[in-house]
């Protein structure tokens, strides 16, 4: 399992009929891409046509990954001999054009390694009168937040060359814009989106935020039917643009 030390993982809410629905029914939502709020998320172009100097850094890295390094260096000085020696015309690469297909049409169940994330709580839970679920992560077969299809989202200022990438899945899926790095979002993706499973982790706090009422809570709570999911209501941490918790 990759960062073993990010033991939870967190989805804001709003407090509404889907995100009660979801407590009740023990059920995550996998939205298509083309839902999201980013329209350069899982929407990574390719740009130009690929060029024979694409199609020789991407057989450069893969060379590395088989051997050993010098050995690695030795044949990919021979390539760059011969692709220098005799130029090729632009390659086309028709992967590219199934890979967006099938990105296209993926779920995708986003979390973040935060709860205290001001702006999280502004943007995904209704100007923090909503909540925030907290999910264990851990090494085990039935907890999918371990499964190597939930990662990290890197966040990167240069556009991705596409054609210069051998996995392109992984960078489409979990590659976003450095303005959005305050989100420290992981996702989980499936093959197919716009769909409900069961949800991929035991629930082991629900945090409320600033601005909810007591109302709200106590629908949450009516709905949680196991007793050691801990609750916890949002406070101003003092003298800072920061929030902290205690329990209720």
């Amino acid at each position: 399992m990759d960062h073993p030390e990010i033991t939870k993982l967190y989805k804001y809410r709003a407090f509404n009929e889907f995100s009660l629905r979801m407590l009740a029914d023990k059920e995550m939502w996998l939205s298509k891409p083309e839902h999201f709020n980013d329209p350069f998320d899982c929407s990574l172009m390719p740009g130009s046509s690929k060029t024979t100097d694409d199609q020789t850094h991407q057989l450069c890295e893969i060379i590395r990954e088989l051997y050993e390094s010098e050995e690695a260096e030795k044949q990919i000085s021979e390539i760059i001999q011969r692709s220098t020696s005799k130029p090729v015309q632009e390659v086309e690469d028709v992967s590219i054009t199934k890979h967006m297909d099938d990105a296209r049409n993926s779920g995708v169940f986003s979390l973040s390694e935060k709860n205290d994330s001001i702006f999280m709580w502004a943007h995904y839970a209704d100007n923090h009168t909503g909540f925030c679920i907290e999910f264990e992560r851990r090494k085990a077969k039935n907890n999918f937040l371990s499964h190597f299809m939930c990662r990290k989202v890197e966040y990167t200022r240069e556009y991705p060359n596409l054609h210069r990438i051998i996995d392109l899945m992984d960078v489409n899926l979990f590659t976003k814009a450095k303005g959005w790095e305050y989100e420290a979002e992981w996702r989980l993706v499936t093959k197919i989106g716009n769909i409900a499973l069961p949800l991929p982790a035991p629930i082991t706090a629900i945090y409320f935020g600033l601005r909810a009422d007591d109302e709200s809570i106590k629908t949450v709570k009516g709905l949680l039917k196991d007793e050691s999911i801990q609750l916890y209501l949002a406070k101003r941490k003092q003298g800072e643009f920061a929030i902290e918790f205690e329990e209720i």
